[in-house]
């Protein structure tokens, strides 16, 4: 009888601190977003990748993405090759779970791509791509 109240316990208190985490991890997830963008855009990219925040409504199916900035690798006179001042998207919650998805929104505004040539056969768009493929 004591083990299987002590079994009890210990999984009683194992979803307890699952739920914890998971609640957590939920309220916090633009700023993980942001910050996993901000990792592993750099690596990716071999550039510098900024995003100034990340608005996710989950309930709604709605997520956000503000000032994103992709930089220029070095030797070129742009600061960026790539921003985006804001991306939405916004799909029907209850569509996830069949065969179609219902998208109710797409929105991109202020983009802006700057494509720079350093010399005869350097652009910065190659460069970023050849980062990107490596």
């Amino acid at each position: 009888m004591k083990a299987g109240k002590i079994i009890g316990s210990v999984v009683l208190a194992a979803v307890a601190v699952i739920a914890v985490v998971v609640f957590l991890g939920l309220q916090n997830l633009d700023q993980i977003i942001k910050v996993a963008v901000e990792t592993v855009g750099p690596r990716v990219t071999g550039t510098a990748v900024t995003l100034d925040s990340v608005k996710l409504e989950l309930t709604n199916g709605r997520g956000e993405l503000h000032g994103l900035q992709i930089d220029n690798p070095e030797g070129y006179s742009s600061a960026y090759a790539f921003y985006l001042g804001e991306v939405a998207l916004q799909v029907d919650p209850k569509s996830l779970a069949g065969d179609v998805i219902v998208i109710k929104e797409v929105l991109v505004d202020g983009a802006k791509l700057i494509a720079e040539q350093k010399d005869l056969k350097q652009f910065n768009l190659q460069d970023l791509m050849d980062n990107m493929s490596q």
